[in-house]
Order: C-alpha cells, then structure tokens, then sequence
C-alpha cells in the first residue's frame, strides 16, 4: 500500500485535515467507490480516541484510465525470455509517471507463472499499488520450460493507481518451433433467423482452427459453424494452438454484428439420456426456448415433469421398473409453434443378470484307447475356466464365456483297471461345479520273460531256478510234474517266480512243462530240464547234434556229428503229448512238418551216447 504519515492534526472542517502538534494519523489513498478517482483512508489517535474514517473524493472530474501498451515483443533465448512493449499514455498521468504491470501464464489468462493482481478482462486492479515491473516497458522471466507454451500480456498503472486495459495476449514464441499465422477475413453482418454458418479462417501451418465466442447469446459455435442465437454483437476468436512443430499463432478476432428482432427458439440440453432400471429411476434435460412448448413420449413406462410449459425450464424424466435384463428405449418429443420439434433418446438399463454356471452330464465315460473323447455341455452366462486332476486327460477349452460343447481327450489306458479324474470347472460369482471322467481299463496282457527260456537243474535235491512274469492281470501256475514246487502259484501284475526241482533218481534227464495261466489271456509256457544220475554216457552232450532251422515250417532237420545208431527221435506238444517218434538212419535226418500245426513243440533226442532237449517253433 502507498501510505502517508502525517504528525499534526488540528481541526477536521468538511473533510479537510488540518495539522495539530499532538496527534498522529496514517492515511490510505485508494479508489473506495471505484468511480476512477482516489478516495483516502485515514485511522489514527486524536484527543476523543482511536477513530477510522474514509473521506469520499466527490470530484466532478474521474479519473481516465491509461491506453493499453501496443507492439508487444518477446524474444526467447534458451530457458529465458524478454518481454517488451511501447509505453501508453494517460490524459491526467504523464507518460514517463506510468507503471506497468504483466500477467504471464502456462493457460491463457491465467496469469499462474507472474500475477498482475488485476483483472484481465478489464484491467481492474486488486491491489493499491504500482506495477510489478515499475516503470520499465520491458521485463526478463528465466528459468522457463522448453516445449512449454506461455501466454503473456501487459497493462499501464497511472499515478491513481487505476489500471488500464490489457494488451491483446500473445505468444512467447519457442525458436526451436516454427512460427505461423492466421487468416480470418472480417464477417459480414447477419440478420436474426440467417442459416447456421461455416468460418472459413486457416493457418499458415495447415493445422486446425478453432474458435471461440465471447457471446453465445448472439451466437454459438460447434466445430466451425456458427449458430446465430440472438440479436447484438459478438466476437468470434480463431485460434491455433500449435504442436511439437509449431508455435501457437497469435489468435486473431472477428466482430460479429447479428441484428434484427427475437425469433421462437427451442432446444435441448441432450439428446441422449441413460436411466437406471429400479422403479422410480430419473434423469432430467434442459429446455431453452423462448416459446410455450409440449412435451410427449411413445412409452407408456416414461414420464416427464413438467409435461408442457414456456420458456427455459428443467425437465425431469421418471421410469417404471425394467424387469428385463436387456435395455429398452423411448422417445421424448419436445414440440412448440414455429420451431423444429426437438427429440430426447431415453435408455433404460435392464437388470444386472443372475450369473449361473451348470455342467450337463456330470459324468463322462471313455474307453481305453488312445485318443478316446467325451464331452460335455456347459451352460452359463458369466466366464469360466476349467482344470483336471489328472494329466491323462486334455480339454478343448480351458477357458471361455457363456455356453460352450466342451470336448474331452484321453491317452491310451495301459492299466487293467480303469481310472477316474475330476475336472473342476470354476465361475465369477457362481459354484463351482465336477464333472467325472472315467476312462475304461485297457486290454489284459499276460507275458512271461525267462532267461533261458528253459530252467536247467542239476540231479540234486533242492536245486531252484526263477523266470520272470510281466502282467497286468491275475495269473495262476501250475504243473503235472511232481518234482517240481513254486515259492508262489498265484498272483496279480508282475512276479519272479522261484522254481525249486527234487533230485532225480533216474539216470537219464527229466523235463517238465510249468503252465502259467492269466484270466482272459490265456497260457503261457515255462519248459524245466533235470539231469539225471550219471552213467558214463555223455548223456548231456547237446553239442553231439543240431536242430535246424528253429523256427522251422515245412522241414526240420536234425544233424549228428557222430554216429546215428540208434538215436531215437521224438516231438512232444506243450502238454506232453507225443506226436511224433522215429529212428535216425541218416545224418542229418530231414522230418516233414506239414501235418504237425503251427505251435511250441520239445524234440528229444536219445542214443547210447547222449540224451538232449530241444524247444523249437513250428510256424506255418
């Protein structure tokens, strides 16, 4: 604040200060009445007391306000600039007594980088006080932000402190952009009821327009149509706001004149409303006309509060309950006498759904080979996903939204048993639900690994051997043969079997046929060779001959390389049965095949030299 200090008072006469030699006062000089001349403020001691009092400036002549400054310049170098402009004149304030005040801002007006204190429409000042950069017609800002946009403009304080009218906002201009311009030609007059339309302005840098109008109750614009709205005068702004290429354009204006008397306006503040689906649900829009008007519907859920009445006013618009959950419509229609009917679309939300989810069967059976498929429906209206317990099995779809045939793939089932797993199929906002897959036992294998293939015991008693069962089913052994015993007749999946022989009191080998049987698969065959009590003939020397070939299909052929005197010959099938016998005569001796079947047979071989066994396969 600017203030004086006065020492003396003396008299106060028709507010006139006259100076004492007791007391002291502080006075204010200020525009109180803002009637363009300067009131004063005075508070103080005098000998009745404290006091405060204005004095009123009843002066006949007001005070002028300055010009605004003219030819506003910004230079920018790096993160600062220079403001400057040439300096106003003022009819009561010499020019050189002239302050100067500047907004600057990152927002068009907002002076939110500098404050002027002042208010940028008229130029009024908040404050009692000089400008913010004294008597200069320049100022310096720093430190500003590269790519940033600022906005800048500057008023004139005379010596009553009033506050003169701004200079037109400009551009503190980035070097790093390119500059552009404006071209927007003067507008023609128009007459109220004239059509909407178009402003032609451009820009240098081929960017958009846009505009703007100081008074949208002579006119309104969208985009670049204007709307005349009624009669007086108007200014139209076209503007650029530049990008990363160019600076904004300094914004250029255009005065539109519209004359003529009112004409019958009517008009919505939407076209489109949204309204909840609970009973009783609104939403309201605004009507500005300058008319009495009507209002209906094509829905017998709708109504509208008012129905009918003049001029502007605020309609409220109630529903009954959408019990569906889809969304329906209605029609508002605003109607009056010489204007365009206008039409509110009103969209009633439906109700929010009840999720559900279902499985239908919840029970799956597939068989046991690979690739075997099932499937199953799920019915739902929300997302769900699915996951199994067991990696035997694959899903089609393991998520999804809505209804969906799910097919369901198993891998082969090598297992005598079936199986079973759970696929869980999960909702938002729903239980979950199971739904069972059992796949059916695979086919019953029965095999026997022996190695050899035949078991060899010594003559003695207790001598033991073992073969080996590969199953995936029951399985039982047995034997005719006495001599020999089992740590185990039965039993289930695989096994080794122990084989345990008594001695033989004969003096020549023994064999027998051990007979392991499964459930559904049939037999299979072990072959047990026993030596008997040695005599001095080399009853064991199976390298006396050979059998071959083994497998054999049409002839079999039995080589000695010694002597064949007397060696008998002899087949016998898997159960013991003879079915053939003969005496060698020849070397190697040729035996006809064609009337024995295709099968496992034991040939024995027997002369005074040597007794011998042989299995060999007969395959047709």
């Amino acid at each position: 604040n600017q203030s004086t200090r006065i020492n003396e008072l003396e008299e106060e006469k028709a507010g006139i200060l006259k100076p004492g030699p007791r007391h002291a006062i502080t006075a204010v000089s200020c525009d109180f009445d803002n009637d363009g001349d300067l009131d004063v403020l005075v508070s103080g001691m005098s000998g009745a007391g404290d006091f405060t009092k204005l004095y009123k400036n009843l002066s006949i002549k007001a005070n002028s306000k300055p010009t605004a400054p003219a030819n506003l310049q910004s230079n920018r170098s790096g993160d600062n600039a220079t403001l400057s402009w040439a300096k106003s004149t003022d009819t009561e304030t010499p020019q050189k007594g002239l302050s100067y005040n500047v907004y600057i801002s990152t927002v068009s007006k907002a002076g939110n980088v500098k404050t002027s204190m002042s208010n940028v429409t008229d130029g009024y000042r908040k404050i009692v006080y000089s400008g913010n950069t004294g008597q200069n017609n320049s100022y310096t800002i720093k430190n500003l932000i590269q790519g940033q946009t600022y906005y800048w403009s500057v008023q004139a304080v005379d010596h009553a402190f009033a506050g003169g009218y701004f200079a037109t906002e400009t551009i503190i201009l980035d070097p790093t952009k390119a500059n552009q311009s404006i071209s927007f030609s003067a507008l023609a007059n128009k007459t109220l009821g004239d059509a909407p339309f178009e402003l032609t302005a451009t820009a240098s840098s081929g960017l958009t327009v846009s505009y703007s109008s100081s008074n949208t109750a002579v006119a309104t614009i969208i985009g670049k149509t204007v709307t005349i709205a009624g009669a007086g005068t108007t200014t139209i702004t076209a503007s650029q706001a530049g990008n990363e290429n160019y600076n904004p354009a300094p914004n250029v204006d255009q005065n539109l004149t519209v004359t003529g008397g009112a004409i019958p306006f009517l008009n919505v503040s939407s076209n489109d409303l949204t309204i909840a689906a609970a009973a009783n649900s609104t939403c309201s829009f605004n009507i500005t006309s300058n008319i009495s008007w009507s209002i209906n519907d094509n829905q017998s859920w709708l109504t509208e509060n008012p129905s009918s009445g003049s001029n502007n006013s605020s309609i409220t618009v109630t529903a009954g309950a959408n019990t569906a959950t889809s969304e329906r419509t209605a029609i508002v229609t605003v109607t009056g006498t010489g204007v365009t009917a206008q039409t509110v679309t009103v969209t009633q939300q439906g109700v929010t759904p009840i999720l559900s989810l279902s499985v239908s069967p919840q029970s799956l059976t597939v068989d046991a080979p690979e690739n075997s498929i099932a499937t199953f429906n799920i019915t739902s209206n929300t997302s769900w996903n699915l996951a199994s317990n067991k990696d035997w099995i694959s899903i089609s779809n393991l998520s999804g939204s809505n209804n969906a045939l799910i097919t369901v793939t198993a891998s082969a089932n090598t297992s005598a048993d079936e199986r079973m797993a759970n696929i869980n199929v999960t909702g938002v906002g729903v239980n979950s639900k199971i739904v069972t897959v059992t796949q059916k036992a695979g086919r019953k294998i029965l095999s026997i690994s022996v190695s050899p293939d035949t078991l060899h015991f010594g003559q003695s008693d207790q001598l033991t051997g073992s073969f080996t069962i590969t199953s995936n089913t029951n399985w039982v052994i047995h034997t005719s043969e006495e001599w020999l015993s089992f740590d185990d007749i039965s039993g289930n999946g695989n096994g080794i079997i122990t084989v345990t022989s008594q001695a033989n009191p004969a003096d020549y080998s023994r064999e027998g046929t051990i007979i392991v049987t499964g459930g559904g698969v049939g037999s299979r065959l072990v072959y047990a060779v026993q030596k008997g009590i040695p005599t001095g003939i080399n009853e064991y020397l199976s390298e006396g001959f050979s059998v071959y070939p083994n497998p054999a299909s049409d002839q079999l052929y039995i080589s000695f390389k010694t002597s064949t005197l007397n060696t008998g010959i002899c087949i016998y099938d898997i159960y013991g049965k003879e079915i053939y016998s003969a005496k060698a005569t020849t070397s190697p001796y040729e035996i006809d095949l064609n009337g024995i079947q295709s099968g496992i047979y034991i040939v024995r071989t027997v002369n005074d030299q040597f007794s011998s066994t042989n299995k060999i396969l007969i395959h047709h």
